[in-house]
């Protein structure tokens, strides 16, 4: 327990489930053709790359910038965070982003010598104490905030 919030149990009290960002376009939160998100769990959060596809000042309402967007249809029901940065990477600490990342145009692409696997290898092995680990000048902080308070929310019954 931290700031005298309690600790949620992985699996216990939530699950990551992993998609891909390519996978997206077959997730839906209602469809029954598609990948069925809420079937794993009803209590939801569905986590996404900007990818500029959003403007993201305000992280849990983000203003649509590209219509064709696969991510809407599942925003639109269940609770959503669209990353501020370009991709979840960029809530890295600058000085280990710029080591595997170029960021040119508004966009993150990863540097050819590695892959995000290596990379969070990378990040784990020198992984420092959370308050030097994330990007400070983003909404990071705030989002595990929301997440936790969902979690706790949904366990509380």
């Amino acid at each position: 327990m931290k700031k005298n919030m309690p600790l949620p149990v992985e699996n216990v009290h939530y699950i990551f489930i992993l998609y891909g960002g390519t996978l997206m376009k077959h997730l839906s939160a209602d469809r029954c053709d598609m990948i069925l998100t809420v079937a794993v769990n009803r209590n939801a959060i569905f986590i996404a790359d900007n990818d500029n596809d959003y403007d993201a000042k305000e992280p849990l309402d983000p203003v649509l910038l590209n219509s064709r967007n696969y991510k809407e249809d599942i925003r639109s029901k269940i609770p959503t965070w669209i990353t501020q940065g370009y991709t979840i990477e960029n809530y890295l600490p600058d000085n280990f982003k710029e080591r595997f990342f170029d960021e040119t145009s508004d966009a993150l692409k990863i540097c050819k010598s590695k892959t995000k696997v290596n990379i969070a290898s990378l990040f784990e092995m020198e992984s420092k104490p959370f308050e030097e680990s994330y990007n400070k000048k983003l909404n990071l902080v705030d989002m595990i905030k929301w997440i936790h308070t969902n979690i706790t929310l949904w366990n509380s019954v």
